[in-house]
């Protein structure tokens, strides 16, 4: 591959961004509006340069050709969302990456984006068997370093996330496994970079911050699900500060703390909210059972009817409010069951957090998932975040 298609002819260090109530309904609509017109690291081996990341963005497979009427230009690096491999180690799971997807591939370097495929691995028994056990760690190796060798393909991101307690040996076994891809990495495609989606709260134990800091070139941290589809709450997906630490400070200070630089790490925002049966119209009012994901505006994809709900669609209804505190905006609505409660970002919430990124000194932001806003938060990405 030649990657002066893609990045400037001499490789550059990661950088950092450069230093840049009550709503009615129908300002907050037109809020909207607007938007349309965001084994340790060898150091006997030399170590890849990141290409310069400030805007990425994660094109799920079920979003189909979306891409064809999508802004490429808009992101740095495309995610392309989701490889998986089986028990033994072997990628199986493919989504018809790449072959199916050389449109999306040849789309990206003509708009000058790079191009990464993840690597998923979400299952409590597969990471253990993975991460623990030498041979199948090997197999999986082999097979990341050949998706490494398809033309046109600029790295590979990592997506490993246990829902439950871990252990001291996948933590290590993980670790282990990233210094050792990214050695061989550094050794074989050295134009290339790695990088791993990481937690904004390590509750599993899984995770040793400095290890992969050292090794990955992008953390991407997850800036979403601070309240989550299925918490005991309804509040903001992606607070910007408040909420009892629960927030994007907290995550920040937090990898300050372990010792990552700052610049090293992407924020990632959510283009979906939730919509929760709740007991009250009270902010933070407890839940009555899980939600349901919900869009900016309604969303054609091979997931639908799962995704039904239209957060525009909502406000025009019933009319919007937005959290003085997190900066989100949310609305309340009264039905036959009872109360319901939806939280979501916009436009002018996302400025917030393109504000707070560079004054963190933060290396960018990662949009969780593309064509989810119908291309209206384009805009942002514009304006605020590039």
């Amino acid at each position: 591959m030649d990657s002066r298609l893609r990045h400037p002819s001499q490789p550059v260090s990661f950088r950092k961004l450069p230093g840049v109530w009550n709503l009615a309904a129908a300002i907050l609509i037109a809020a909207f509006c607007t938007v349309e017109s965001v084994a340790q690291t060898n150091e006997s081996q030399p170590k890849r340069e990141s290409v310069p990341v400030r805007v990425m963005g994660y094109y799920a497979w079920w979003m189909g050709d979306v891409w064809k009427s999508t802004d490429l230009s808009l992101y740095d690096r495309l995610i392309f969302f989701t490889l998986r491999p089986d028990s033994s180690g072997r990628i199986t799971e493919t989504h018809g990456w790449p072959e199916a997807w050389e449109g999306l591939i040849d789309a990206a370097g003509d708009a000058g984006t790079a191009i990464v495929p993840t690597v998923a691995v979400m299952d409590g028994a597969l990471i253990r068997s993975l991460f623990t056990d030498s041979l199948r760690s090997e197999v999986l190796l082999k097979e990341i370093m050949d998706l490494l060798r398809v033309p046109d393909v600029d790295g590979v991101h990592l997506d490993v996330e246990l829902f439950e307690e871990g252990s001291a040996a996948i933590r290590d076994g993980y670790s282990s496994f990233v210094e050792a891809l990214d050695v061989r990495m550094s050794v074989e495609f050295p134009e290339k970079d790695l990088s791993i989606f990481m937690p904004a709260f390590d509750q599993s134990g899984i995770f040793d911050e400095i290890r992969l800091a050292k090794a990955a070139d992008v953390l991407v941290v997850q800036g979403y699900d601070l309240h989550w589809l299925t918490g005991p709450v309804a509040g903001p997906v992606a607070t910007l500060r408040g909420w009892k630490g629960a927030n994007w400070k907290s995550i920040v200070d937090r990898y300050l703390a372990h010792g990552v630089p700052l610049d090293k790490v992407v924020m990632a925002i959510p283009y979906f909210g939730y919509e929760w049966p709740t007991e009250s119209d009270e902010v933070g009012s407890p839940t009555r059972g899980p939600g349901q994901k919900i869009t900016l505006i309604p969303v054609d994809s091979m997931l639908l009817p799962l995704i039904q709900i239209s957060a525009l669609d909502r406000i025009r209804q019933y009319g919007g409010v937005r959290d003085s505190i997190s900066g989100s905006p949310y609305y309340v609505f009264e039905s036959e069951d009872g109360w319901y409660q939806g939280w979501f970002e916009d436009a002018v919430s996302l400025r917030e957090k393109s504000v707070f990124l560079r004054e963190s000194g933060l290396g960018g932001v990662a949009v969780f998932l593309i064509g989810y806003d119908g291309g209206r938060l384009d805009y942002v990405l514009r304006n605020s975040f590039r």
